[in-house]
């Protein structure tokens, strides 16, 4: 349990429409990490998790009003972005329709879930503002439909999370 930026008591969801200043945004998305149960035996990943939200905080142009988020799992990220920003229009993908069915928060933006695999081939992306996927290509592994996925990515920001990198040049 936590207290979101109005005062009011929640656990696991934010409630408040309310748009803040960044150094608030933090202290909401700490908080959002620590008292949820996403990763309940796992710290670490809480911590990282808000390292992730941060950074896009800092990294989402101010005028976007539209957003795709890639691999959107139980839909954490999309939660604390519905609160603490002013997109109005969210699309989520993710392979688990049971996750995509826990994506709560702010209800002044409008919200488009899709089930949908990376490796069916459908890379009819919407245009948005700005396209986001924290933690979706460690997960397929395969290099022609990591490139489809890039290439068909209809935003002028896409910001992604790798946990891998090949270095082919050491100096």
């Amino acid at each position: 349990m936590y207290t979101n930026i109005t005062g009011q008591h929640t656990q696991g969801e934010l409630k408040s429409p309310t748009k803040t200043n960044f150094m608030q945004k933090e202290e909401v998305s700490k908080a959002f990490w620590e008292g949820s149960s996403f990763y309940p035996s796992y710290p670490f990943v809480k911590e990282r998790r808000k390292w992730e939200i941060d950074y896009l905080l800092k990294n989402i142009p101010t005028n976007a009003e539209s957003l795709l988020d890639l691999g959107c799992g139980n839909g954490s990220t999309t939660i604390l972005l519905r609160e603490l920003t002013y997109i109005k229009k969210y699309w989520c993908y993710d392979i688990g329709a049971g996750m995509l069915s826990t994506i709560g928060g702010n209800r002044d933006s409008e919200l488009i879930t899709k089930v949908w695999d990376a490796n069916d081939g459908d890379f009819n992306f919407p245009e948005t503002d700005i396209s986001i996927s924290m933690n979706m290509f460690p997960c397929i592994f395969n290099d022609a439909v990591v490139e489809g996925i890039v290439k068909n990515i209809q935003s002028s920001v896409f910001i992604t999370r790798i946990t891998c990198r090949v270095y082919r040049d050491w100096e």
